[in-house]
């Protein structure tokens, strides 16, 4: 560990290959690349970030970094957090010993960012409330908008220290619930948008125009909840809706509309 990490205290090691790796080490990266941060430690450059990509890592990195580290991030699979820190983290740290893991103070800290999981008093959990993309890295100032929600109890700045940005605390039995809605809003949102922008383009509708309903759809699901949501279903249009239904016919999203239905219109007979 170099004497700018010791300075700090801080020595990362991130794990991964994917979105939440890439993004994650870049947006460190940005953040110690500014001045003001820099100048604030009273330092002349960034501290050394360890990391370890599972698609082509060196298990001889891999055992370095875990014996230097004062901090491991696992940007992995929510299915793989467990065994990789049992099968592969666990037997370092043992070998090296409980009274001197890590080379800053103490044992490592060894978070997860997964949204459902909780290990309590093995493993810290911070999930970021985002989406992130494949083709682009994000600006800086996005990234500290990048809310994020730990374990009940748990300071993001001891996680992921030097990180300004906000959060919130949840306790592990509600954490399955949040991650749900996550998924809920945010994943099956993508996959309705996705089909709607792919079958409008096919009707030669421009993209600027369906990304211009889309960006007003968003900014209107914030408003009041009496307010939020037109069309068919609010009007309880019920000849405009079986129109709707019978264009679904053969496809699973008329299940979907249905699904939908339940929820918005549940008094729906069909039209008469």
């Amino acid at each position: 560990m170099n004497e700018i990490a010791k300075k700090l205290d801080f020595s990362p090691l991130f794990i991964g290959s994917g979105r939440l790796y890439s993004h994650l080490v870049y947006y460190y990266r940005l953040l110690f690349s500014e001045g003001e941060l820099l100048a604030q430690h009273n330092l002349s450059a960034p501290p050394a970030f360890f990391t370890w990509n599972r698609n082509n890592g060196n298990e001889n990195e891999l055992r370095f970094y875990l014996e230097n580290a004062s901090h491991i991030y696992l940007c992995i699979s929510d299915a793989e957090i467990f065994p990789f820190y049992n099968n592969r983290i666990l037997p370092v740290l043992n070998a090296k010993g409980s009274s001197v893991k890590g080379t800053c103070t103490g044992a490592p800290q060894i978070v997860h960012f997964s949204g459902s999981l909780d290990f309590p008093g093995i493993l810290k959990g911070a999930h970021p409330l985002m989406t992130f993309s494949v083709e682009e890295m994000y600006k800086l100032e996005f990234y500290k908008k990048i809310h994020f929600v730990v374990s009940e109890g748990e300071q993001l700045k001891n996680l992921l220290p030097f990180l300004p940005n906000s959060f919130s605390q949840i306790s592990s039995e509600l954490k399955p619930y949040y991650h749900t809605l996550c998924v809920l809003g945010g994943n099956f949102t993508m996959v309705l948008l996705r089909k709607m922008l792919n079958d409008m383009s096919a009707l030669n509708i421009p993209k600027q125009a369906i990304q211009t309903y889309v960006e007003k759809i968003v900014e209107n699901s914030f408003l009041p909840d009496k307010n939020y949501l037109t069309g068919p279903l609010v009007r309880k249009d019920d000849v405009t809706i079986d129109k709707n239904l019978n264009t679904l016919d053969g496809s699973v999203y008329k299940e979907i509309y249905l699904a939908f239905i339940k929820v918005v219109y549940p008094d729906f007979k069909g039209a008469q």
